[in-house]
């Protein structure tokens, strides 16, 4: 694999005598940061993170491999010619992983997307190397023309009214302790105060023990804050297929833009942001979904747009509260 090479080469020549001939871009990530690859059986026990990259990757579940690697798969619209929002999404998780100090294999189809990857990443940092690829180039102009937070709004999937929020799912056992705080934990801090132990829904997801120290908020258009709850909730992994088992989540729904300027947001390239420690709810928290009545009233002392509606399916429950917050940011 190239990542050992580039571990001599890098050893033999030196960093800067490779920038100093323009050959960065060949070399950049691949020594202790990131290698390319053609399976995950090459990454070994010294990469922790594998990519899946393009074609295919969709068959890759964001998850802990039998291997133990953490897995991550990223589908592309168009995989021979990335959208900028999709590089920069790339961008920020392979910088997020490496600041954690995971090195990460990239799996890519077709094959250059992943040097073209490490030619960006380059890029965002201000190398000095010589750019080869188009998409490079073009990356690089658009990050100084735009910026990397408006790369990230580019995307354009779903309703575009629901591109200006984020939503952070939690549980209804969780909701009256929020509604008190009027805060969102990470959930180191709430085993601090609580003075407990990881839990055993929290080690069948297998994440990253960095995780723990973030409050997460993902996209409005997916389920996945659904299947997470319910995951906790049962104790083993939630797929859709278990209907019968289904419990909606209480969906709360901020202000992206609002927390975009979170002095500890963090782009990990899986969500759309999540924020260290805690984040108050404040201005930013717009609506709150419920599917229990039980919780109206609870709800209502946050002082925001109440969305109440049944549902049998994550997918359901995720449309039918989306429907619901297009209406009410329609009257704000």
């Amino acid at each position: 694999m190239r990542w050992l090479l580039a571990r001599r080469v890098a050893a033999a020549v030196g960093m800067a005598e490779m920038e100093a001939a323009g050959t960065l871009a060949d070399w950049w990530l691949l020594a202790q940061r990131a290698a390319t690859a053609v399976s995950a059986a090459e990454s070994g026990d010294s990469i922790p993170t594998v990519l899946f990259l393009g074609r295919g990757a969709k068959d890759h579940f964001v998850g802990r491999s039998a291997s133990g690697h953490w897995t991550i798969g990223r589908p592309l619209h168009r995989p021979t010619r990335p959208a900028l929002w999709e590089i920069q999404g790339i961008v920020d998780l392979l910088a997020y992983e490496n600041r954690m100090g995971r090195p990460v294999a990239i799996i890519a189809s077709p094959g250059p997307l992943a040097d073209v990857s490490a030619e960006c990443l380059a890029v965002s940092e201000g190398a000095s190397c010589r750019r080869r690829s188009p998409l490079a180039a073009r990356y690089a102009a658009a990050l100084r023309r735009d910026g990397e937070l408006r790369l990230r709004r580019r995307r354009r999937d779903g309703d575009p009214r629901l591109q200006r929020v984020v939503v952070h799912t939690t549980s209804l056992e969780a909701l009256p302790g929020i509604v008190r705080a009027r805060t969102l934990l990470s959930r180191s801090l709430l085993r601090e105060r609580r003075r407990a132990h990881r839990s055993s829904s929290e080690e069948l997801l297998k994440e990253p023990p960095d995780y723990a120290d973030y409050v997460m908020f993902g996209s409005a258009t997916v389920t996945a804050g659904e299947v997470v709850v319910n995951s906790h909730r049962l104790g083993h992994f939630y797929g859709e297929r278990n209907d019968d088992d289904y419990v909606p989540g209480v969906r709360l729904f901020f202000d992206r833009r609002l927390l975009e300027c979170h002095p500890g947001v963090t782009f990990d390239g899986l969500h759309p942001l999540k924020i260290q420690g805690r984040v108050d709810l404040g201005e930013a928290l717009l609506a709150v979904a419920v599917a229990d009545a039980a919780l109206v009233s609870l709800c209502q002392r946050l002082g925001r747009a109440l969305l109440f509606t049944g549902a049998r399916t994550p997918s359901e429950y995720v449309t039918g509260t989306n429907d619901l917050v297009i209406r009410a940011l329609q009257r704000c």
